[in-house]
Formats: structure tokens, sequence, C-alpha cells
């Protein structure tokens, strides 16, 4: 596991404005991921976030271990100057998720990107080389 801190255009000189971390694509890793977000959001002092982005977060890792087929995933966020944060989970797995479609009733998977979807304020992908990345942002004003 790699964790990293950016502190270009941070709200203090203390406080980094960006956080990321690396882990293999393993189930476990989800809650690694969860809690780098869930510090990054109490040391930006906007912690009221947590439920929503942490669970932004495993979705968007769960879908990087479950579907990419890849060695690691990379998950990052950082606090935008338009009072919003943006979570990305990048991997090598290529294929970009399949866009919301609802599930079976009985089915147990599925629901990942419709719940992101409900969540954030945006949200899409990226292809750069053999990355894809996923990511959304959230206002750090919500209701």
């Amino acid at each position: 596991m790699t964790t990293t801190h950016t502190r270009a255009h941070a709200r203090t000189a203390d406080v980094p404005s960006s956080f990321s971390g690396s882990w293999p694509c393993e189930l476990e890793s989800a809650v690694y991921a969860k809690r780098l977000v869930r510090d990054a959001l109490t040391a930006w002092g906007i912690g009221q976030l947590g439920a929503d982005a942490a669970l932004v977060a495993s979705e968007l890792a769960g879908n990087a271990i479950q579907h990419a087929g890849c060695q690691s995933f990379r998950l990052s966020i950082a606090l935008l100057a338009q009072r919003r944060i943006r979570i990305s989970v990048s991997d090598q797995g290529g294929a970009l998720p399949e866009m919301l479609r609802a599930p079976d009733e009985e089915s147990e998977r599925g629901r990942g990107l419709l719940i992101v979807a409900a969540i954030a304020d945006r949200w899409g992908t990226e292809v750069v080389g053999p990355d894809k990345t996923v990511w959304t942002e959230l206002s750090t004003e919500r209701p």
C-alpha cells in the first residue's frame, strides 16, 4: 500500500489538498480506501461528508476489485476550489463500467453505479493509455 499527499492549493499550508493511496485488488482493500477518504475529509474540516463519500469510495473500489481484473487500484481524493471534492479510482482494467441499468430484484450485484449516481453531483470516466479512471464530485455544502 502506498499513500501520498499533495499540498498545492491547500486550505492552509499544513493541510494537503489531495490524498491518494494504492492497494491490491482484494476485497479488504476497500476498507483502507474508505479510511483514506474519511481521514482526508476530517483533515479538511468537512467530516460531515464522511458517510456519503465513504460509500462512493467503497462502491468505486469494489467495482475495480470485482470487475477490472487488475493487480492494484489507486484512489485519490482532492479538495477542489469550487467547494467540491473529487474522488477517483483508477485501475488498468481497461473496460469501462456498464452504464446504469436496473438490476433484477433478486440480484445481489449491479447497484454500485446507481448508488454512486444517486449520491454524487457529477460522475464520469476517463481513459488515458492503459489506465481507466471513474471519478465523482460531491459538493462540500450538502444538505
